[in-house]
């Protein structure tokens, strides 16, 4: 009885059912770490509304690479406003604000708190000066109270 040869690709001839395993595994473990990149980039909320503690607002934000999460902080009326940034990345950050002369460095793994005294309503653009142009910015938006 004769057997007929198995046809063959070249890619099976050339590598082993290991090789081929290993390459579909390193294939899923990159395209989840770059789907983790996007999200840690994006966040998971992207505005946070302020507590009001004994006449003072108060928001959390964390820094990433590269972006704030949340990158918007609404606050109502002209009350104190307290942010605590942390910064979670493996980069040094910035928290400015040129329209109120805020500028704080933020080392890694380290946490700044800045109080601000928001004079009217409006939108308040807040900035890395190292990153900005990789889109590291937010808002912190004053609605009337």
């Amino acid at each position: 009885m004769k057997t007929r040869p198995t046809e063959e690709t070249e890619f099976e001839r050339r590598t082993s059912n290991r090789s081929r395993i290993a390459l579909v595994v390193t294939s899923v473990v990159l395209v989840g770490a770059i789907g983790l990149t996007v999200v840690d980039l994006v966040g998971w909320s992207d505005r946070e509304h302020v507590r009001v503690v004994n006449g003072v607002a108060e928001a959390t934000i964390a820094t990433r690479d590269f972006g704030y999460v949340p990158s918007i902080v609404v606050t109502r009326g002209l009350l104190p406003l307290r942010i605590t940034i942390r910064n979670q990345g493996v980069h040094t950050h910035t928290f400015t604000i040129d329209s109120l002369g805020v500028d704080v460095i933020i080392p890694r793994g380290a946490t700044r708190t800045v109080l601000l005294h928001l004079t009217r309503p409006g939108r308040f653009l807040f900035y890395c000066r190292f990153h900005q142009s990789l889109g590291m910015r937010g808002h912190v938006v004053v609605e009337p109270g």
